[in-house]
């Protein structure tokens, strides 16, 4: 179980310079669901319908987060 908040996913993202537009697109290319970048903003900020973010849906967020960096550091 993954007990973290999405504020703290949103520092680590803004810390390593990834956009959220990049999470999306990580996101919707690993899932085949599409993910919007505003909807990335919404979840981290916890507005709207989207108050809250699933586990499942913080794990996605995390590996996606993950995978770009890992990428990013082997160029």
């Amino acid at each position: 179980m993954l007990i973290i908040a999405m504020n703290d996913l949103r520092e680590y993202r803004l810390r390593y310079g990834v956009s959220q537009s990049a999470i999306a697109n990580q996101i919707s290319s690993k899932n085949g669901e599409k993910v919007s970048r505003q909807y990335i903003n919404q979840v981290e900020l916890g507005i709207g319908r989207n108050s809250s973010a699933s586990e499942e849906f913080k794990k996605k967020y995390l590996q996606a987060l993950y995978e770009i960096v890992q990428a990013r550091q082997e160029k």
